[in-house]
């Protein structure tokens, strides 16, 4: 049901483009709607190689980030799967990977890791409302509160993590 937002937020759109005479509501081969209904996919495509470059950079030089976002956005399969197919996976997942980051990012500034936390869950809900496969990386973030040796920042992460999932 959260990829109905999406669809929502794309029928104002096209609405939007007949009403000024932009596109053609009346074709039969509704294409300036597939393409609309594609466009989140793609755009997304974008957002989840910045993402994969954002998390890999954490841990490696720039060139293997870039590589791995390279590997993702200019994968066959990436391509076909959105741009061709319109699926939405790509949304879903991109959530998924804002979560990872953010939780990741919680620990850089001790006085945000609430913030970043609550809003790693909330998008770690999202994508899973969008399709319940992210629900499967959710494991991995309850299990992020729990990993710190520190007693305090595990406390922390764990309280940081109730309130994300209560959100």
């Amino acid at each position: 049901p959260g990829y109905f937002i999406v669809l929502w937020a794309i029928a104002g759109v096209y609405s939007v483009l007949g009403h000024l005479h932009l596109i053609n509501t009346n074709d039969s081969s509704y294409f300036a709607l597939r393409l609309l209904v594609k466009l989140p996919a793609l755009a997304m495509d974008l957002v989840d190689a910045a993402l994969i470059y954002a998390i890999v950079r954490r841990y490696a030089r720039e060139a293997i980030a870039l590589g791995a976002a390279a590997l993702f956005a200019f994968n066959p399969a990436t391509i076909y799967t959105s741009a061709y197919w319109g699926q939405v996976d790509s949304v879903s997942w991109g959530f998924v990977l804002l979560a990872l980051w953010l939780a990741l990012r919680s620990a850089d500034q001790p006085e945000k890791l609430t913030a970043r936390l609550t809003w790693a869950w909330l998008a770690m809900a999202f994508s899973i409302l969008i399709k319940p496969q992210g629900a499967l990386v959710a494991v991995v973030l309850v299990a992020f509160a729990f990993a710190p040796l520190d007693a305090e920042l595990r406390l922390r992460r764990i309280r940081a993590t109730a309130i994300g999932i209560g959100a």
